[in-house]
């Protein structure tokens, strides 16, 4: 368990960054990556069409021509891992921070030019090192339907054991362990039901409590259980809630109480080239894109994530919608917990919950 020092950084940033100038570095060139492919890890629904709508057309100008390989980046790496001694079938991709151990081991990650990163210049030093860029912050809780839960008397959950309600019992939804961000929710559980990221046989007995009507892959499930009632709830980050919301569903977001000293949990998303793709400079034009300040707050906007440019973070914090749904106050964000995801073995734990609550 951590505090979050490094998610307080990204908000630390938004008055240093703000005011930060865009620094001499090579300017873009049309038709620099004509007949070039480049191929980008990446989730698929809204979280990918932000990208068509705000990445593609600028590398376009330039002559890239983009494809997107769609999965969660737990599905992505087992790509990598895959085509080992082959030609890598993703170029540069996004990454959850639980993966991280295994992408160092395994070599997958490319040593990224800087100086064709000119957006670093609005994102605090902290985040980013040679091989791999912070991009946005994922805030973890609960999503629930107001209106269900007054008829049935559901109270709005203080801590994850109140999700233990005989009118929640098979209408809650739950992330599977290899979803995007299940591993992250198995280390909140487990924390909340008193383990840890060494010991989550607690938090996973937790889970089987609750008894979801479903583990989740793809956060878009979310939204179609909720509007034809199979669930009232579902344990997601808020950009699910943000995106539900301007869907029309009546829904709200919860942080239940983890431990007397941390509320609600966040996890970080980052970018990484991947060693041996043959567009390294294609792919780091692509990460610059991605730290833009447009595309970072029509990112934060859209899909409900915490971005690391600090212009885009101004204008975020003045969305009333991402305040009632978010934790954006200081004070709140001195509660949220982070793990160090360093200690983790995926495979053991993917094993305790196939064994368990999988079945």
């Amino acid at each position: 368990m951590k505090r979050s020092s490094t998610f307080k950084a990204i908000f630390a940033g938004a008055s240093l960054s703000a005011a930060a100038v865009a620094l001499p570095f090579g300017a873009a060139s049309a038709g620099e990556f004509d007949g070039m492919t480049l191929r980008v890890g990446t989730w698929g629904g809204s979280w990918r069409k932000v990208q068509e709508d705000h990445i593609v057309p600028q590398l376009a100008a330039r002559g890239l021509k983009i494809e997107y390989v769609t999965a969660s980046p737990h599905d992505n790496l087992a790509k990598l891992v895959a085509a080992r001694g082959r030609d890598v079938p993703i170029d540069v991709m996004e990454v959850g921070e639980p993966l991280l151990p295994s992408i160092a081991e395994g070599g997958y990650a490319a040593k990224i030019d800087h100086g064709l990163v000119p957006n670093k210049a609005h994102m605090p030093a902290a985040l980013y090192d040679d091989r791999k860029f912070v991009t946005l912050a994922s805030q973890y809780g609960v999503c629930y339907e107001k209106r269900k839960f007054a008829e049935n008397g559901i109270p709005v959950p203080r801590t994850f054991q109140d999700l233990v309600h005989p009118k929640l019992k098979r209408k809650l939804s739950f992330p599977d362990i290899t979803s995007g961000p299940g591993l992250s929710n198995v280390a909140m559980v487990a924390y909340a039901a008193g383990g840890s990221v060494d010991d989550i046989e607690p938090g996973l007995d937790l889970i089987r409590r609750i008894d979801p009507f479903t583990y989740w892959k793809r956060g878009s499930a979310n939204v179609t259980h909720l509007e034809t009632g199979d669930i009232y709830a579902a344990v997601v980050h808020a950009g699910w809630c943000v995106r539900m919301k301007n869907a029309g569903l009546d829904v709200s977001m919860a942080y239940p109480r983890i431990t007397d000293e941390y509320t609600g949990a966040a996890t970080y998303t980052l970018m990484i080239v991947v060693n041996g793709t043959g567009v390294p400079e294609a792919a780091t034009a692509y990460l610059n894109e991605y730290l833009g300040e447009e595309f970072q707050f029509q990112l934060a906007k859209q899909t409900g994530v915490v971005p690391v440019n600090g212009n885009a973070i101004a204008r975020m914090r003045k969305e009333p919608l991402l305040q009632e749904m978010m934790i954006l106050d200081t004070a709140g964000m001195e509660r949220i917990l982070t793990f160090d995801f360093s200690r983790i073995d995926i495979s053991d734990w993917t094993d305790r919950w196939s064994r368990t609550v999988g079945n």
